[in-house]
């Protein structure tokens, strides 16, 4: 009897960042479905998200966002709209803007 010596598991590809951020840049570049473009390149889908969510593009991530509140005078009181997560809202806001402040 004779033992394999070579071993049964797939051999384990290490990228480096750079590596990945051009596979994603490629992938958002392609017309393809996630799928189809993992399927392409040999690579399983959970990597491809996993590495969008560690990697992709974060160009609107950093920073602050500038906020405008309107002027009270010192007799006037806010009224509270809505709190969501310790955010308050003392006015009605369009989801349209919401949205915007995170991209």
């Amino acid at each position: 009897m004779e033992q394999e010596t070579s071993s049964s598991k797939p051999k384990v590809v290490r990228r480096t960042s750079e590596e990945i951020q051009a596979i994603i840049a490629e992938y958002e570049k392609g017309g393809l479905s996630a799928k189809a473009f993992c399927k392409l390149h040999h690579i399983k889908k959970d990597y491809l998200t996993r590495w969008i969510t560690r990697y992709g593009n974060k160009k609107g991530l950093k920073g602050f966002v500038p906020v405008s509140l309107p002027v009270m005078t010192p007799g006037q009181e806010r009224t509270l709209f809505a709190e969501y997560r310790g955010i308050k809202f003392y006015q009605k806001v369009d989801a349209s803007y919401l949205k915007s402040l995170l991209s």
